[in-house]
């Protein structure tokens, strides 16, 4: 089944409702929600998608939250379309934070993963990678579904459902390898036209995305796929400077902690080993500098012990 003729009753419910997906805790009143999921039959979802996911970040959205939170100095333009994200929500009244698709074009090493994971942290939204290389990676079988194959969900949906949250931060990889079918099947997730009625075939429903962020990796923005959006946002990286190399080494560091759940007490002289490290050393690719930062951290961590 495809996206016209799926004649079903739209699904998107933004509600204030208690409900909880699965055992989770009932969340405030006052907390937003969603609907995400109907079925082509009346029987009950699988993993609790007929009931409300919570819509996250809402508390995050004035100037003085997420946009100053971010910190992501060296990228002004990612953070003024994070700010504008959340002057938009806001303006709508949409509680929950939600930007509009963006692409980050340039070559490979230059931090697109923490970019992302930086934003979903500061909004507090989850984050997934989602690798659409190959079709068996995107979930979309070749072999049709009358097969013995298992039919398995989209990886976004799944992750929708295991978070019990409808607004995640998705990073799209591996679209520059992808193959056309798979391509297209991308963008109808991504696309405002298709989005909040994606179809998976997995689970026979329809399937309301409209309200993920989106974030597309390239290596050259101006040769996306054809089927790709007309208006996403292209955002250009490039090798930062030493200056803003030093900024992106006490970025990594703040990720660093917070993925061990440390306290930086103790941890201050990593701050000045990163900044004189990149000031002695040409730049490397992010994921070198993160090994380094991450191993100085875990060293300072164990010496303080």
């Amino acid at each position: 089944m495809n996206l016209a003729s799926a004649n079903l009753h739209p699904i998107h419910q933004s509600t204030t409702s208690g409900s909880s997906v699965g055992s989770r805790i009932d969340v405030p009143e006052t907390s937003p929600c969603a609907i995400v999921a109907q079925g082509y039959s009346s029987c009950p979802m699988p993993l609790g998608l007929d009931r409300p996911l919570d819509l996250k970040g809402g508390d995050r959205l004035e100037p003085t939250g997420l946009p100053m939170q971010l910190r992501l100095n060296w990228l002004p333009e990612v953070t003024s379309l994070v700010a504008a994200a959340c002057r938009d929500q806001s303006l709508q009244g949409a509680q929950w934070f939600k930007m509009r698709p963006i692409a980050l074009s340039g070559r490979r090493g230059l931090g697109r993963t923490h970019i992302c994971r930086t934003v979903a942290r500061a909004a507090g939204v989850p984050f997934l990678k989602l690798d659409v290389s190959s079709a068996s990676e995107a979930t979309w079988s070749s072999y049709g579904m009358g097969g013995p194959d298992i039919p398995m969900p989209s990886r976004v949906v799944l992750a929708m459902a295991s978070s019990g949250c409808a607004n995640p931060l998705v990073l799209v990889t591996g679209v520059d390898e992808s193959a056309p079918e798979t391509a297209e099947n991308v963008a109808s997730m991504i696309a405002s036209q298709s989005s909040a009625r994606w179809v998976d075939e997995a689970l026979e429903a329809v399937i309301d995305l409209s309200n993920i962020s989106w974030i597309v990796q390239t290596e050259d923005g101006d040769n996306l796929p054809p089927s790709f959006p007309a208006d996403l946002d292209v955002v250009e990286l490039a090798k930062p400077d030493r200056y803003g190399a030093a900024l992106l080494g006490l970025s990594l560091f703040n990720e660093v902690i917070a993925d061990l759940q440390l306290s930086r007490g103790g941890l201050e002289p990593v701050l000045s080993f990163i900044v004189d490290y990149v000031r002695s050393h040409s730049f490397p690719s992010v994921m070198e500098l993160h090994r380094i930062v991450l191993d100085a951290v875990v060293e300072y961590d164990r010496a303080r012990r």
